[in-house]
């Protein structure tokens, strides 16, 4: 592992075991094994490294997503928004007391945005990829054509916010938490993404 990798991974665990008010680039350093100044050639600000530290948490969703131009047509439309719904759960549960942490800073919150801004990083190319995923799924029939891409896509990853903000506030049990997600997610895309033509209103039983 090099050494930005260590300290990338460093910052996690501090983020994670104390949270971001005890982040700091000597803390960072002293994780991971190094000097300040092997630090420094690497991150030069605790924004810097905490945009790493989320770029890390948030790799098993953006892979996921990545992949979604490949995958339209191909295999079952409900499994794919699953996958992708279930891993930006994975990734919200950790990222979320960060933001939160973030918030009741503005001066620090307004530097790691502008940083975000200058690196053009940020959800918005996820959720453009989920938005054409969707509407080329539309266009082949696979999904209810009638609906707005963009709204579709905000809804998907609201489940995943949702039990996110739920699961971190409450302390709500980690094992079933991905079962929970999935049957939300049930319920939202059988009644907003599901082709007209699609079985799912005969098999939903009576009040």
């Amino acid at each position: 592992m090099s050494t930005r990798d260590e300290l990338v991974e460093a910052t996690c665990r501090i983020l994670r075991r104390e949270g971001l008010a005890k982040l700091s680039t000597r803390l960072v350093a002293r994780e991971a094994g190094v000097s300040e100044g092997a630090l420094y050639k690497h991150f030069q600000t605790k924004e810097e490294m905490l945009v790493a530290a989320v770029d890390l948490l948030v790799a098993p969703y953006s892979a996921i997503t990545a992949e979604l131009p490949h995958r339209v047509g191909l295999g079952s439309v409900a499994e794919t928004l699953t996958d992708l719904v279930v891993a930006n759960y994975g990734f919200l549960r950790q990222a979320t007391p960060i933001w939160g942490s973030l918030h009741a800073d503005p001066a620090l919150h307004e530097r790691y945005l502008a940083l975000l801004r200058e690196r053009d990083l940020g959800p918005h190319h996820a959720m453009a990829l989920l938005g054409r995923y969707i509407a080329a799924e539309q266009r082949l029939g696979r999904l209810n054509p009638a609906l707005d891409p963009a709204a579709v896509a905000n809804i998907l990853m609201a489940v995943a916010h949702f039990h996110a903000s739920m699961d971190g506030g409450f302390k709500r049990p980690d094992d079933d938490a991905p079962a929970r997600v999935r049957h939300t997610l049930s319920v939202a895309l059988a009644g907003l993404a599901l082709a007209p033509s699609a079985p799912a209103s005969s098999e939903r039983s009576n009040p």
